[in-house]
């Protein structure tokens, strides 16, 4: 019912194209849960950031493939039908990935979603573009609040070196236990 009212699909079930009206509730539904995640990171109270960035992706991603698609359906740019859902599937993965910066794990999660391989080359594209653009502008979110709130942070020792050879650091003679 409420996808109806929306407009999301029609009452047949069937996804509807995207008209002005549909595009302006995803839009504003993505700004007002956009809003609400900026407020709610900085509390200390468990309002999420993971589902959050779900939601503005696929909205966000839906509104891309409306588009896409009311644009096919006039000018035949593919010769397949265009799924928004697919759309929204790809921006959910994409804000995630630049919000968290996650790539691997979240192309598994998202191909578990969608319970096939069919989509995972649009998921990894959109993960690792959405991972290089979010390092470009700055760190990770979670990096961020680690400074923010005064944590220690736990970097990789980069001075690792492996000139040892397995015989310098090995016993050479070892105490046998026999057993029988």
């Amino acid at each position: 019912k409420l996808q109806i009212e929306i407009g999301l699909c029609t009452p047949d079930g069937n996804q509807s194209l995207a008209d002005a009206r549909l595009l302006s509730t995803l839009g504003s539904a993505a700004a007002i849960r956009w809003c609400q995640m900026a407020l709610t990171i900085g509390l200390a109270s468990p309002a999420g950031l993971f589902v959050p960035s779900l939601f503005i992706g696929a909205c966000l991603g839906r509104c891309t493939g409306g588009v896409v698609r009311a644009i096919n359906s006039n000018v035949m740019l593919f010769k397949d039908s265009v799924d928004p859902g697919v759309y929204s599937m790809v921006g959910a993965a994409a804000v995630l990935g630049g919000v968290c910066r996650m790539t691997i794990s979240l192309v598994v999660i998202m191909m578990e979603l969608t319970g096939g391989s069919d989509y995972v080359v649009p998921f990894m594209l959109s993960v690792l573009l959405a991972k290089a653009v979010g390092d470009a502008v700055n760190e990770s979110i979670y990096d961020l609040q680690i400074v923010l709130k005064g944590y220690p942070f736990l970097h990789e020792e980069l001075d690792v070196t492996f000139t040892e050879r397995c015989c310098d650091v090995m016993v050479a003679r070892l105490t046998k236990i026999d057993l029988r």
